[in-house]
Parts: structure tokens; sequence; C-alpha cells
């Protein structure tokens, strides 16, 4: 990016093809251009208070701006503004405004300027003006320093903006109101798939074009494989499926390019227009061969489509425009084309999000979110979305340069960037080092949550959620089952429209749901059901709009399900035949199974009746009653078979006396199941039960459908303070059973067949086969042994015949699923078929 502390305006130079790295670059003449100009010091005022003047401003440096008529330059001087000047422009070429500090570059002189056959028209300290028959080189001298062209047509005069409503939050500030459904877009960014994709733009990974394995080496704008980049991007959109994706061409020094748009239109007010844009192209020294522009601006371009790819499953009341821009890093070129020409049309824009180096940091998890004064409430937003939804620190800088909000802020449309906080640091800004390797996931995700949700409120979410806690499993025979939800709206609920679909195995039953207190909650009621029995549901409605919305998310191939049945008991253990299968061992063991004898801290007697396990009972050791210094020994159950089982809770009733734990560095009591910790005592406190103490853990994200389940007990301790540890008594695991029904056992009827994944146990994921006796609706999804959707894969009509689906272990979050036993579920023709893998990360 040309960027900011960095000001390039540069009219740029076509020069000697032998110190060109990319095509030459014809003139571009500017019509009218002024004969001569003025620079006015703003000298740490703004350019509002330069344009209250009443001053015709032509351009602006941060620091200064460009004057090109007397009139305004007198009242520039009667303001008190100190004036340089004159400097005489040259009748053609261009005229490029450039600032030279920033990335631990050396200054840049005019002797590079002149190697590159450019001439300086004017210099006050970091400030250039430069002319030059065309555009500027990319040379390694020049790279480094931020240009933009000189504009055309003179900058319109700032309209503070009041379109972006935020809601009090105190006595002196305000703070944004995001609407509840913002959350569920933040929650689906996904970090390891952004920098994926940071890889699929930079080269490191190959992609599609057209059919056509590809790979970014450069995204340089006059090259080829940057027009291969704009189809990319084209193809993307389209893939997504946006109805309205267009290239937008422009041409400079006789190069063409494209900028490319995808539109979601709004459905109340679409001609209020919400801009998400980052520029596609790289730079480098050696730009038409090697620029992989990985941070400056892949990341960015990584974020504007992952945005893109959340946002088209929600209803917005204004237009969205998603803008992927070339032409950036030789002068802004292609934003400076759309903002030239929206301001022409009278689009109106009501507000601008730029990305542009997102994707880095040294030291700071920071970003510096940079625009005018007359758009602060819009900055605002971005600033309480890195609050609200990131860990992002953010600054308000009131400073802008560089970047492709420039273009649109001269056209007096509310704009600003985010852009890491140290990108003046990054070691390798405009250079073919700029690879992966750079990209940091916490900072770009991050960076691409605040942005989403800043998009999101401006473009204003046509809210239609459901909120709803799924029915748990239960022995409850009698029924009824009371299904309650929230329903958030922005439109109006067509009358009778939400609906409780559910069904036992048999056809589905639809009823209506009525409105309970407090207002926007409904209910409806599901009748008992006998033991054994699986209930699946889901629930729609409709509103005015005629938009639909369900849940879960993708039914009702996606259902929510809960089991009717007892809870079975797979272990109970009352020790009072002693401890069948149990073993004992490490450090200083003094675990036994005896009577109480009321040692120490220590029961007088069992909680049910004579025995218990616990540690030093009886008095084993030295320490008569309590456990010994420095042991760390454990006392640990029989493997028990919850493979058929679902909901696993463990219990037990204690009597524990322990030291604090000190993270571990003290005295530590201890619960694990198959080898996961589930319960320590307290760290700063001794831990002294003065009665027996009922414990109980749900278990089942470990224990639910494994056909091995170990608990353990443990006791660590170090040279002083000893108490009478762990008693215990009636130590149960119990569950409900059977864990899913559905699962195929036999060859299924009617040539639906779901086949065993491949491979089983999976390490990074499994493929999915089935087939279909003809074409048919297919819904196939990923289920934990608690019944909970993991993640929906397949959802939609499929030819007859045979298919494979691969699962990549994610969640639909995109994050790695835990280690553990899942199913997968087809549910097609009025048949459901299941079975189970087992997942190992």
């Amino acid at each position: 990016m040309p960027r900011h502390p960095a000001l390039s305006v540069l009219f740029a130079a076509a020069i000697a093809a032998t110190l060109l790295t990319t095509p030459t670059l014809a003139a571009r003449d500017l019509t009218p251009r002024p004969a001569r100009l003025h620079v006015a010091w703003l000298d740490g005022r703004t350019l509002e208070q330069a344009m209250a003047t009443g001053a015709e401003l032509l351009d602006r440096f941060p620091d200064a701006v460009l004057v090109a008529n007397e009139a305004s330059l007198a009242r520039l001087r009667a303001a008190g503004f100190r004036i340089d000047g004159p400097i005489a422009l040259p009748a053609h070429g261009m005229i490029t405004l450039l600032r030279s500090e920033g990335h631990g570059q050396a200054t840049l002189d005019a002797s590079q300027v002149a190697r590159v056959g450019a001439q300086v028209l004017w210099r006050g300290g970091d400030d250039w003006l430069i002319a030059s028959e065309g555009t500027l080189p990319e040379s390694e001298g020049l790279l480094p320093h931020h240009r933009k062209v000189l504009r055309e047509r003179s900058l319109r005069k700032r309209t503070e903006i009041t379109t972006v409503e935020r809601s009090p939050g105190g006595p002196t500030l305000n703070v944004t109101s995001f609407s509840p459904v913002v959350q569920q877009m933040v929650d689906q960014v996904s970090g390891p798939t952004l920098i994926q994709m940071i890889g699929q733009l930079a080269g490191k990974f190959s992609v599609n074009v057209g059919g056509v394995p590809t790979s970014f080496v450069t995204r340089s704008t006059p090259t080829a494989l940057c027009d291969k980049a704009e189809q990319y991007v084209f193809e993307r959109f389209q893939a997504m499926g946006y109805a309205d994706v267009a290239y937008d061409p422009f041409t400079f020094s006789s190069v063409s390019a494209r900028n490319v748009v995808a539109t979601k239109p709004g459905d109340e007010t679409p001609n209020r227009v919400v801009i998400l844009g980052a520029h596609l192209d790289s730079t480098s020294p050696v730009a038409s061969t090697n620029a992989p522009g990985a941070n400056d601006n892949a990341s960015g371009t990584a974020g504007l489509l992952m945005i893109a790819e959340i946002l088209k499953n929600y209803s917005f009341k204004n237009t969205i425009k998603f803008i992927a821009f070339t032409g950036e890093e030789q002068g802004l070129f292609g934003s400076e084309h759309y903002a030239d020409a929206a301001a022409a049309r009278g689009d109106s824009i009501v507000g601008v999000v730029i990305f542009d180096m997102i994707g880095w940091r040294n030291l700071n998890h920071k970003i510096d979110i940079e625009g005018e004064s007359a758009w602060l409430p819009l900055m605002n937003v971005m600033n309480d979305a890195c609050a609200q939804y990131t860990t992002l620190a953010a600054d308000l800088v009131l400073f802008s340069f560089g970047s492709d909000h420039v273009p649109f802020q001269d056209n007096n449309f509310p704009a600003f960037l985010a852009i890491e906080d140290e990108y003046e640091d990054f070691p390798c800004y405009h250079q073919t080092c700029d690879t992966t390797g750079w990209n940091q996931t916490a900072i770009q995700s991050d960076v691409v949550r605040a942005g989403l949700a800043t998009i999101a409120h401006v473009a204003v979410p046509r809210v239609f959620l459901f909120s709803h806690t799924p029915l748990e499993n239960t022995a409850n025979t009698t029924g009824p089952y009371e299904v309650v939800t929230s329903l958030t709206t922005s439109g109006a609920l067509v009358p009778d429209s939400l609906l409780l679909h559910w069904s036992n195995g048999g056809p589905e039953v639809a009823q209506v749901m009525t409105a309970i207190s407090p207002p926007g909650n409904y209910h409806a009621f599901i009748p008992g059901q006998p033991s054994g029995t699986t209930v699946r549901y889901w629930m729609s409605a409709r509103d005015d709009a005629n938009r639909l919305a369900v849940s879960p998310d993708g039914a009702p191939a996606v259902v929510h399900q809960f089991l009717v049945s007892s809870r079975t008991t797979l272990l109970a253990e009352g020790f009072e035949t002693g401890a069948t299968g149990w073993t004992s061992g490490g450090t200083g063991n003094d675990w036994q199974v005896a009577a109480p004898a009321g040692l120490a801290e220590d029961p007088t007697a069992a909680f049910a009746g004579a025995m218990i396990a616990g540690t030093d009972i009886t008095g084993l050791g030295a320490n008569l009653g309590r456990y010994e210094p420095f042991t760390n020994s454990w006392f640990e159950s029989p493997a028990v078979d919850c493979s058929q089982a679902t909901d696993v809770q463990l219990s037990f009733m204690r009597k524990l006396a322990t030291d604090k734990s000190d993270g571990g560095t003290w005295d530590a009591a201890l619960v694990w199941v198959n080898g996961t910790l589930v319960w320590s005592n307290p760290a700063t406190t001794p831990l002294i039960d003065a009665n027996w103490t009922a414990q109980s853990f749900n278990v089942g994200s470990i224990a639910d459908g494994n056909p091995s389940v170990k608990v353990r007990f443990g006791m660590r301790s170090n040279a002083t303070v000893h108490y009478g540890g762990w008693n215990l008594d009636e130590v149960k695991l119990t569950a409900y059973t059977p864990l899913l029904t559905g699962v195929e056992d036999a060859a299924p009827s009617r040539g639906v067949v779901l086949h065993t994944s491949m491979p089983n146990p999976a390490h990074a994921g499994a493929t999915l086969r089935f087939e279909l006796p003809s074409r048919a609706t297919v819904g196939l999804a990923i289920y934990d042994v608690r019944g909970r959707l993991v993640r929906s894969l397949v959802r939609g009509a499929r030819d007859a015949g045979a298919h494979e689906v691969r699962w990549d272990g994610r969640d639909g979050a995109g994050a790695l699923a835990a280690t553990g036993v899942y199913f997968y579920r087809l549910e097609t023709l009025g048949q459901v078929r299941a079975r189970r893998l087992v997942l190992i990360q």
C-alpha cells in the first residue's frame, strides 16, 4: 500500500525501459491542469479548519493542503496559514504527491528521483511534489514511500455525518448498540481459514482460476497474473452465491485494470450503500515477477472475502458492496476511479471501511482507525466493535494518506482505514519477503471480526433470529416437554407462521407456537413419549418481508433432538465388598478400603454402609490418618463401557481435607476421567469438609460413546502441612442409553446406503460415502455423542448414485473438533441413517 504517514501523490514518471520493472506506462494528462500551486501548512490544524475558511483545496498531504487559485490562497493567508510557493507545474505528464517516512527505509533524496527520469517540483520536510512522464516506477528507491496522484478535481467539503446511530452509554460517552445477530456473525470468523486464504492469494497454495491451476507469485496491477487474481476474486464471489458480481474497468498510463465488485442489495433502503474494500494488487522491486504481498495486502483481501462469505446469509436494510481494488500501489487509481464515478452518479454512500495490512504485529495487539474528524461517528463504531468483540486496542488517527480510503474521503464519502498499528515497522513492506510466514492469526481474525461488526451495524441487519436452548435428555415419559424460544425480528411476524415441527420416528407434526411473557418469547409442547424414544424437532417462522427463519440453522436437514430414557447406572461402587477391579499406585501410596477410623479429619462413619475408600484410613503411615509428605498417588476404577451412553455423569460422596494447591506446588486433590483433569481443590485456601459432601460432574464430552472409561482420584503433597486427604463413598457413573437411534447395523432398505467412514479412526478428517436410489434432498451432518450439531456437510438435492463427502475434522466455525466419538447422520427419502466414527486430533 502507498501509505500514511506517507503521502505519495505521484504523477508518476514513465522512465527508461531499462529502469522499469513493470511495463512502460504512458502519460496521463490532467485537464484542466493549473499552471501553479501553493502549499498551505496545517501546523496542527485540521483539514476541516482549512476548508472552513472557504478556500477551494485541490489536494492534501497529511500536514498540508494544495491550493490552485488566488482567491483561496488569500483566504488561507488571512486565516494565518503558513504558505509555500508558487510551484510551477508542467503542462503534461503526472504529478505525484509523495511522502518519505516509515518502514525503516532511508530518507528519499532528489538523486533517487532524478535516476528514474522524474523531476522534484517542491519539497517540504517529508512531503514531495514530483513530475514525471507517466506513473512512477516500482523501483527500490521509491517503493518505501507513500504516493498518490494529484487530483483532477478539488476536494469536496466534508459534511459531518449523522447517519450512523449509536445509543447512549453514559453521561459523556456513546457506545454502539450492536444487534444481537452481530455476535452470531462474528463467531463465524475463522483464523485458520483466513491464514489459508492469504496463502492462496500470496502464491503459497495453488488455486483454480477458470478451471486452471494458478499460483499468484505476483499480483502487480500491470501483470497478467493480476488479471487472473481479479478473475479469481470474481469467481469466489460467484461461488458464494452473489448474483450481482461485476468488473469495474479503468485505465491509467495505458494499463488496463479492473476493480471487482460484489453487491448485496438492501431490502429496505437499497439506495444507501455501505462499502467494504481492500486492494488486491501487490508490489516489490521486481513486481512483474515476484510480489507475493501476503500482508500488503492479501491479508486485507482475505478479510474482505471472509466477511462476504459470512454476510451472504443475512439480510440488511442498506446495500453492501464488497470491492477488491487494483492500481493502489501505483497511486490509488482503482479506488479513485470508483469514488469519482460514485460521486458523479450521486451515490448515497453512508460508510466505507478499507482493510490494508491487517495481518502482522510485533509488540502491540492494536490497530489504527484512520479517518477524519467529520466522520468520527463511523470510526467510533469500529472502535466499539474492537472493544466488544475482540481484544484489540485501537487508536483513532485523524491523519489520512496513502490507501484506498483517501479517494472516498476526497469525494466527501465517510471512510476510514483499518491498519495494523505497527505497519511502519513491518520488515518486508513492498519487498519480495512479504510472504505468509509473517501473518499472525490473532490480529488478522480480530480485525476481521471488528470490521464485520462495523459493516453489519452500518448496513443495519434485518434481524430474524431464533434463540433456543435445546431440550436435554430426560427420564420423564409422562411429558409434556415444553419447547421455549425467543424470536427477534426487525419486521412483523406473519400470523401463525411460527411453528414447532417434531417427530418420534413417525410422521412429522407441526403446531403453532404461542406467545408467552416476556415479549418476544414463544412456546409449544411435545406430548410424553415412551422410554427409548428419540424425539427430533425444529422450528420455523416467516416475517412480513417473506424471510424464513429456522432453528437450528440448516433445518429441516439438521434438527434438535433429545432422548427419553431412564438414566442407567454404569458404575456403582460403595466399597462394601472391597474394590473389585480398582487399582492404586504412585509415590507414597496409602490408598485403602476400610471402615472409617475417625483419624485426623477423616469421618467416623461411612456415608452408606460400613466401608469407604481413601488415603490412610486406618493409620498406615507415620502421619496417622494424614497423607504422606511428597506423595503422588492415585486410585483408579476399572474400565466402564460407555459406548452406548450419552450425557454421562460422574458422582460421588466425599469427605476431603487438604491444604491449598497453590497451582499444584502445595497439596492437590485431583479427579481425572481417561486422563483428563475434571476437578482440583482450590489454589488459595485449604479445603476441609465438615461432613460428607456430594460432588458431581457431567463428563459426557470425555465419556459419551467411549467403550473404555476410567475414573482416577489423585493426591499430591509437598513437605509440610498435611491433612486427612480423600474419603470416598458411593462412586457412580450414570447415563442415558441407548446413545443414538438410527445407527445402521444391517443392510438398509430402499437403496439408501450410508457406508463406514474411511478411515476410522480418523486422524485428520474422514471421507463419508453414501448412495441414493433416486434424486433426492439430502441432509448429512456431524453430531457429537450428546446429539449436538457439530457441522452440516450437505444440504440440498443430489442425483441418484454414489456420493463422497470429506469432513476435515472441523466444526461449523472452522475450529478443530475435539478428539472423541462422533456420529454422521444421513437424512433422505424419509429415512435416517447414522454411523459412528472416532476422531483423533
